[in-house]
């Protein structure tokens, strides 16, 4: 596995949510780890956004671990939001129906203003 094919994860907060950024590809290696970061975050924080616009590739593993990220934060009275991916992988979060039933946005300032 090259560089490329990892998962960067970085946590950033701002008017107290908490942005997770993600870089690269949300698959069967890194899914686990996304989802576990998501969990992680509503432990300190009731507002989180996955940024995914970074992110090059989804696959069924990564929409599990967004997917998971939302029920969590249901279950837990916490808010979540989505930023789409910039990449051909904004279309695996359309097919699948996920910004149907998940707060999805365009921009990280857009997520912002919608959990604030």
């Amino acid at each position: 596995m090259n560089l490329n094919d990892t998962l960067q994860i970085s946590p950033a907060v701002s008017d107290g949510v908490l942005a997770l950024v993600l870089r690269g590809r949300l698959d069967a290696h890194s899914g686990d780890r996304a989802r576990g970061a998501i969990i992680d975050g509503f432990h300190s924080h009731t507002r989180v956004i996955l940024d995914c616009s970074e992110v090059t590739f989804i696959s069924s593993a990564g929409l599990h671990a967004i997917v998971s990220g939302h029920r969590h934060s249901k279950d837990h009275g916490g808010t979540f939001a989505v930023v789409k991916p910039a990449s051909d992988a904004a279309q695996t979060i359309a097919i699948a129906g996920i910004d149907r039933v998940i707060s999805c946005f365009s921009t990280l300032h857009e997520a912002h203003a919608a959990v604030r």
